[in-house]
């Protein structure tokens, strides 16, 4: 390279480029960082294959962000022919993502290349590896598994950017967590979406929390938060992608079909629709709107927006068996909804999504209640109302409790620790029975030792218990509690 300084100052100049890439615009970044980066990848590729292929992977980081799947794929193709030529650490990077494409398309054999992530762990892994699972892996494996391989790796990313100060992929840590806790946890789910949301704004980069935002609007439209839910959608609007822009209407039409403002609904999914077609991007959004029109009385509206669902499924590049719940939904004979719902909650159960098991386990006991199976019926709304106390989905126990109740079912009243207490405080008292000290969670949660001691006093007085021994010994009966 010596003898080219044409290409050194080429290199130089690109690196420069991808510097400005990762700032936020109003300290001068790039408005376009993904096209930018992409573009100067093409630009060195000739002179310098590495360097063209750093900067791929950081285009990457930025389409996963913005949740734009033909982005994402159109880059893993532009990677894989590269593949051959590149030293181990970027291999391995490239075999991670190009494992989780296939993953998602439904295929076997990249469960070796994407499980390559777990190389990159330990104590002497490079800052470039760090990031790479900090912006990518995070989120890919939060939206593939929900284990306890991802669960560490999250864990130990987190406390490893807290310590170093590094807000930025921290934001990407958090986007994971809140992804990652979504049908396990709602309170966890809104604990860490509010943090990443609060950073990324305070910080001057609202829509490096996108991932978050859209989570916690569905997540705040579950608990029926209301304020949570425009909050999320406020920013999500101001998004410069249409795929990030859409989730602020995919929250609030599930808020309105969950309150059972289903004309409301039809209205947000008809926004949605304007900036994704269906089918496209990764959330699917649509079954949400075949059920409000569905239950509207609007059937052949909803026999069309099935149809063309089902195709682009077929068509499309990744594999979503959950759809089963509205198959159930749209099927005439009782018996063929009733396979339907089963084969919905085993995929519920794979994928370790309580908050869809309990809305599979409601329909179901909603389709035989109206059948007049009132003993069976009975049997899948309790269990649907316990999944959603389970996990704190609480306008969705609402709809069970009252479903239940229709079905004959006797359902006694019960305040859990999540109804009692802030996002804010559960989080502290969950850190709080995990064993962190006061000084330990004002480190994790930028705050001042004396706003935990204010955290700590409230959590308290609202549970009823009078230390730290107390607490814990409630979370053994309050699953909500536990870390």
């Amino acid at each position: 390279m010596a003898e080219h300084p044409d290409i050194d100052e080429d290199v130089e100049r690109v690196r420069r480029r991808q510097l400005r890439c990762h700032l936020p615009v109003i300290s001068g970044g790039m408005p376009n960082a993904a096209t930018a980066l992409r573009a100067a990848a093409a630009e060195i590729a000739a002179h310098d294959p590495a360097v063209a292929v750093d900067l791929l992977l950081d285009a990457l980081g930025h389409h996963v962000r913005a949740g734009e799947l033909e982005a994402i794929l159109s880059v893993v193709e532009e990677l894989a022919p590269r593949r051959k030529t590149l030293d181990a650490e970027r291999g391995r990077r490239v075999d991670v993502i190009a494992g989780a494409v296939d993953v998602a398309a439904g295929l076997e054999e990249g469960e070796a290349c994407l499980a390559r992530y777990t190389e990159m762990g330990g104590p002497q892994r490079s800052s470039a590896d760090i990031l790479y699972l900090a912006e990518v892996v995070a989120p890919v494996l939060a939206f593939l598994r929900r284990t306890a391989e991802s669960d560490a790796l999250l864990a130990e990313l987190d406390a490893d950017l807290r310590a170093r100060g590094a807000v930025w992929p921290l934001i990407s840590v958090l986007n994971a967590q809140t992804l990652s806790q979504y049908g396990r946890s709602l309170p966890a789910t809104m604990s860490a979406g509010l943090e990443a949301v609060a950073l990324a704004e305070a910080n001057g980069i609202p829509h490096h929390a996108s991932i978050s935002a859209g989570v916690l609007a569905l997540c705040a439209a579950t608990v029926g938060d209301r304020a949570a839910c425009e909050r999320a959608a406020r920013l999500l609007r101001d998004a410069p992608e249409p795929e990030r822009r859409a989730l602020a209407g995919i929250g609030l039409g599930f808020l309105a079909l969950n309150e059972g403002r289903l004309d409301d609904a039809d209205v947000h999914y008809r926004e949605v629709l304007a900036l994704s077609p269906i089918g496209h991007g990764v959330v699917r959004w649509e079954p949400e709107w075949v059920e409000a029109l569905l239950r509207s009385g609007r059937r052949d509206e909803a026999d069309a927006v099935f149809a063309e669902l089902q195709q682009a499924i077929d068509e499309g590049p990744l594999a979503y068996p959950r759809i089963a719940r509205v198959q159930g939904l749209m099927a005439v004979d009782d018996d063929e909804a009733v396979r339907y719902f089963a084969a919905a909650v085993d995929d519920a159960q794979t994928v370790g999504n309580r908050v869809t098991e309990g809305r599979c386990e409601m329909s179901w006991g909603e389709r035989l209640r109206r059948a007049r199976k009132r003993a069976e019926a009975r049997r899948h709304l309790e269990r649907a109302l316990a999944l959603f106390r389970e996990v704190g989905a609480t306008l969705l126990a609402e709809r069970a409790t009252f479903e239940l109740r229709a079905a004959g079912g006797v359902v006694g009243d019960e305040v859990v620790s999540h109804q009692l207490l802030t996002p804010h405080e559960l989080q502290v008292a969950r850190l709080v029975v995990g064993g962190a000290s006061n000084r330990e969670l004002a480190a994790k949660l930028f705050i001042s030792p004396r706003t935990v001691e204010a955290h700590l006093t409230s959590i308290f007085r609202k549970l009823r218990v009078r230390n730290r021994r107390e607490l814990s010994a409630r979370a053994l009966d309050d699953p909500i509690l536990q870390p």
